[in-house]
C-alpha cells in the first residue's frame, strides 16, 4: 500500500485505513486517538492516561506519531511512564552518551567522544560558540588556570598543569619551624651541616672541621668544633701589612717604644716616628702633630704651625744657600698676612744693613663721603688713605611739594614758573623750587587731557583733548578746542579764534605745537576745524597766533597728512618744517606726496621732500635738534635702507637723506612722543627702565640712572642747575643731582704741633700716607699734602 492510498486530499488518513471496531472520527482529537490499548475486544481512545504499560515503543522508519491538541497527561502532572523498566529507542540518539539537544528549531544529537579522545570526568561546558550552545570538553572541575607563585614553576597543559618547585630558587625559601630531610629521609640535629655524598646524596653530617693549626701571630682557643681564633698579643715575628691600611675605630692603636709613644686615632701617611731622646716625644692626632720636649711643645695643624709652650723663638728657616719661600697666593687678596698684638711692635729686619720694617695699611672710603680713621697700633705704622670716589654719580630725588598722583605734561615759561598738568585736566602753576602755588587754572570736556605746554610770544600754549577753558575755581569759562593759549603777563586764558573756529576737530587730539616761522604749527588726529565743515587733517597752522584773540586763522598745513603727527621741529635756518608721526602720504589735500612716517616741507623750494630714503618702516614719534650739526629722530621704527637701527637715529642737518646709527641702545622698549627733550646744548632722551640718558657727543650716551618718576616719562626740562622729570604714577617732580666725590677722613691727626681732627680729599683715585707716632695717639702727613686739615 503506497502513502497516496492512506491520505486524503486534505492531507488526513482515509477513514478507510481504520478499523471498523475504531469509531471515526475519535471523540477525541489528541495522542490517545491514535495509539490505543486493546482490552476486552474493544477499543478505547488513550485520554487522561497516566501510564503505558508495555516493554518497548518501537516506531519503525516510516510511521506517523500524530499529536493533537492533547497532551498525553494524568491531570496533575506531565510524565510518560515506560514500565516495566525497558527501552525507549528515539531516532538520531542512539550512540552511547549522547543526548537531544534543541538547536534553537529542532532536536539534534549531542555525541560524546569516546575515551580516549575525550577521558572520564570531561564535562559538559556551555559554549554560545557551538551550533547547539554545549560542547563536551577536556577540562576537569573549575580550573582555569594557575599562576605560578614565589619559586614556583607551572609546565605542562592547563588541564593537566605540572606544577614544581623552580631550580634555582628566586627568593628566600622561609621553611619557618619545619625540618628538613637529607637524601636518607634522616632530620639533621643540632650543629650538623649539610653535606655532598656519594651518588649525588645531600646527607646530614658535621661540619667537617677536625682541627684548627694556629701560624704566626694566630691563636687558636675554644673547642675543636667551635674554634676561636685571635691575633697573638704580644706578637711573635713581623706584621707585615703591605699596601693595607692599619685603621683604628672606636679604640686607639698604641705603637710603644720605651718612653716615648706616638697615637694613632685614624688613618696617617707618616712612614715612621723615630725618638732617639726618650724624653722627647711626637704625638699624632686627627687634626694635628706635635713635637714636644719637657720645656717646648711646637703644634702643626692644616692651617697653622705654632708654638704652644716654652719662651725660645721658633725658626722657620732653610739650611744652606737653600731659599725661605713663604707662598701668599691662592686666590687671597691679602697675600701673607701677619698676624700683630696690639701696640707690641713688629721688628723686620735683614743682618744686612739692619732695616727694620713697619705693618702698613690701607683706608679708603668705600663709596662713602665720611670715613673713620683708627689710632695707629703699632709703633711708627704707616697709613694710606685714598678717596676712590662714589661708585654711583648720580642721584634722583624729590622736588619740591608733591602736587598730582602723576603727570600727564609740564612746561616752564619766562617767570621762572613750573606748569603741571593732571590727567583731570587741572593745571597748577608753581614758583621754580614748586614750593609756593601761584596760580590754578583747568581744561574741561572731551577727555581732559593735556598733552604738551610750549612757551612762545609771551603766551603758554597748551595742547591736549578739551573743549573748556577757565580758571581754578571754573569762573569764565570759555570754549576751546584741544588748542588754547594764557597770557603769562596776567595769568588769564586768553581763547583764540576766528570768530566761528575754536580749535580742531572736537574730541581730537593736539599732540605737537611748534612755531614754524611766526605761525603756530599744531599737530595731531584730528580731520576737520571745530566747525565740523573745513578739512584739516593731522597738521595745521594757525596765522596770527600772538595777536589779540579773535583775530586768529586756522588753515590746514600745505595739505595735512594722512595720520596723526605727533612731532613737529622747524629749523628756520634752513627753511625746513620736519614733521613725525604714523602717516604715510603728506600734502593730500593739494599735491599728495609719499612720505614714510617722516619728511619735511622746505619754504625755498616749496614742496615736500623725504628723509632717509623714504625707507622708515614706522612711526617716528620725537624730532629733536642737536648741538653737534644733527637732527635725532626716535620712535617705532627698527629699520632703514635694509639697515637695523633700535628706535633711533640721526638725519644729516644739511643732506636729510644722509643717515647714521646714534648708537643708543633703548633695550626693546618704545620711546614715547614725551620722552625727549633739547635745551640747546645737548639731548636727553627716557630709554628703558625709567633710566634717563644726556648726550653731548654724537653716538655717546650717558646714563643718569633710573629717574624714578613712574611708570611712563611724561616730561622732561632743567632749571636750577639740575634736570626735571615727571611720570604718569608719581606726586613729585623728580631732579637729578651729582653725588659729591670728596671724602672727609676722620681721626686723631697732628700737623706742625696742631692737632685736626679731619682730613678731607677732594679729588677721586687720590692717596696720602701718614706714620704713626711711637705712643700709638696720632697721625703724621708724610710729604706733601694733597688734602686739608680742618
Amino acid at each position: 500500500m503506497s502513502i497516496s492510498n492512506i491520505l486524503g486530499f486534505d492531507g488526513k488518513l482515509l477513514p478507510s485505513v481504520f478499523p471498523a471496531v475504531s469509531p471515526y472520527p475519535p471523540v477525541a482529537t489528541g495522542l490517545g486517538a491514535v495509539l490505543a490499548v486493546s482490552g476486552a475486544g474493544n477499543s478505547l481512545p488513550m485520554t487522561n492516561v497516566g501510564n503505558i504499560g508495555c516493554s518497548n515503543i518501537a516506531a519503525p522508519f516510516g510511521s506517523i506519531l500524530a499529536f493533537g491538541s492533547d497532551l498525553i497527561t494524568n491531570g496533575a502532572t506531565n510524565n510518560l511512564g515506560i514500565l516495566p523498566v525497558g527501552n525507549l529507542t528515539l531516532a538520531g540518539c542512539q550512540t552511547k552518551g549522547s543526548m537531544l539537544v534543541g538547536d534553537g528549531t529542532s532536536s539534534k544529537e549531542l555525541i560524546v567522544p569516546v575515551a580516549p579522545a575525550l577521558p572520564d570526568g570531561s564535562v559538559l561546558i556551555l559554549d554560545s560558540t557551538t551550533s547547539l550552545g554545549v560542547r563536551w570538553g577536556g577540562e576537569a572541575g573549575d580550573i582555569n588556570s594557575i599562576t605560578p607563585g614565589t619559586n614556583i614553576d607551572i609546565t605542562g597543559p592547563t588541564a593537566n598543569p605540572i606544577v614544581a618547585l623552580k631550580a634555582p630558587l628566586t627568593s628566600t625559601l622561609n621553611m619557618g619551624a619545619v625540618a628538613i630531610t637529607d637524601s636518607a629521609g634522616a632530620v639533621g640535629v643540632s650543629g650538623q651541616v649539610l653535606t655532598a655524598g656519594t651518588g649525588g646524596q645531600t646527607l646530614w653530617g658535621s661540619n667537617g672541621v677536625a682541627s684548627i693549626t694556629p701560624g704566626s701571630n694566630i691563636g687558636v682557643a675554644g673547642t675543636a668544633s667551635v674554634p676561636v681564633v685571635s691575633l697573638l698579643s704580644p706578637l711573635t715575628s713581623t706584621l707585615n701589612v703591605g699596601t693595607q691600611n692599619v685603621q683604628g675605630t672606636t679604640s686607639q692603636i698604641t705603637l710603644t717604644n720605651g718612653g716615648s709613644q706616638a697615637v694613632q686615632q685614624a688613618t696617617t701617611g707618616f712612614t715612621s716616628i723615630d725618638s732617639t731622646i726618650a724624653t722627647t716625644k711626637a704625638n699624632v692626632f686627627k687634626t694635628s702633630i706635635s713635637i714636644e720636649t719637657n720645656a717646648d711643645k711646637v703644634s702643626i695643624q692644616p692651617t697653622s704651625i705654632l708654638k704652644t709652650l716654652g719662651t725660645t723663638a721658633l725658626s722657620v728657616g732653610s739650611v744652606g744657600s737653600a731659599p725661605l719661600n713663604l707662598f701668599g697666593a691662592g686666590g687671597n687678596a691679602n697675600g701673607i698676612t701677619l698676624a700683630q698684638i696690639a701696640n707690641v711692635g713688629t721688628v723686620l729686619q735683614t743682618n744686612l744693613s739692619n732695616v727694620k720694617f713697619y705693618p702698613d695699611t690701607l683706608i679708603n672710603n668705600n663709596n662713602l663721603n665720611t670715613v673713620g680713621v683708627p689710632l695707629p697700633q703699632v709703633d711708627y705704622q704707616r697709613l694710606t688713605l685714598t678717596n676712590l670716589g662714589l661708585t654711583n654719580t648720580n642721584v634722583w630725588a624729590d622736588y619740591g611739594s608733591a602736587v598730582f598722583s602723576g603727570y600727564t605734561a609740564f612746561g616752564r615759561d619766562s617767570n621762572g614758573f613750573i606748569w603741571l598738568a593732571d590727567a583731570t585736566g587741572s593745571i597748577q602753576v608753581w614758583d621754580s623750587t614748586i614750593t609756593t602755588l601761584q596760580f590754578s587754572l583747568a581744561v574741561s570736556g572731551g577727555t581732559n587731557t593735556v598733552n604738551v605746554f610750549y612757551l612762545q610770544g609771551g603766551y603758554m600754549w597748551i595742547g591736549g583733548n578739551f573743549t573748556t577753558v577757565a580758571d581754578g575755581n571754573g569762573v569764565n569759562a570759555t570754549p576751546q578746542y584741544s588748542i588754547t593759549r594764557v597770557d603769562i603777563a596776567t595769568n588769564l586764558f586768553d581763547p583764540i579764534n576766528d570768530g566761528a573756529v575754536f580749535g580742531v576737530q572736537i574730541g581730537y587730539d593736539v599732540f605737537a605745537i611748534h612755531d614754524i616761522n611766526g605761525v603756530l604749527g599744531i599737530g595731531g588726529n584730528f580731520n576737520t576745524k571745530s566747525n565740523g565743515a573745513t578739512p584739516f587733517s593731522n597738521i595745521a597752522e594757525i596765522t596770527n597766533p600772538y595777536a589779540i584773540g579773535g583775530s586768529q586763522f586756522y588753515n590746514e598745513f600745505q595739505g595735512g597728512a594722512d595720520n596723526t603727527v605727533y612731532a613737529i621741529y622747524n629749523d628756520s635756518t634752513q627753511g625746513r618744517t620736519y614733521i613725525g608721526g604714523g602717516f604715510l602720504n603728506v600734502g593730500i589735500s593739494t599735491s599728495p606726496t609719499p612720505l614714510n612716517y617722516c619728511g619735511y616741507y622746505d619754504a625755498t623750494f616749496v614742496g615736500w621732500f623725504q628723509v632717509a630714503n623714504n625707507q622708515l618702516n614706522n612711526q617716528v614719534f620725537t624730532i629733536k635738534p642737536t648741538s653737534y650739526s644733527q637732527i635725532l629722530l626716535t620712535g617705532a621704527f627698527t629699520t632703514s635702507m635694509g639697515i637695523s637701527f633700535d628706535y633711533s637715529i640721526y638725519l644729516d642737518n644739511t643732506t636729510p637723506n644722509t643717515f647714521i646709527d646714534t648708537n643708543f641702545n633703548m633695550g626693546g622698549v618704545l620711546p614715547d612722543y614725551r620722552q625727549g627733550f633739547y635745551n640747546g646744548s645737548y639731548n636727553t632722551l627716557i630709554g628703558f627702565d625709567n633710566t634717563f640718558y644726556i648726550s653731548n657727543v654724537s653716538g655717546v650716551w650717558t646714563s643718569l640712572g633710573q629717574c624714578g618718576a613712574g611708570a611712563l616719562i611724561t616730561g622732561i626740562d632743567d632749571w636750577n642747575g639740575s634736570y626735571k622729570v615727571i611720570g604718569n604714577t608719581y606726586q613729585y617732580v623728580r631732579s637729578h643731582s651729582v653725588l659729591p666725590h670728596s671724602c672727609v677722613f676722620t681721626g686723631s691727626f697732628v700737623y706742625d704741633g696742631t692737632a685736626y681732627g679731619n682730613y678731607t680729599i677732594v679729588p677721586r683715585n687720590v692717596s696720602q700716607q701718614f706714620i704713626g707716632d711711637d705712643a700709638n695717639s696720632f697721625w703724621s702727613i708724610i710729604g706733601a699734602g694733597v688734602g686739608t686739615f680742618s
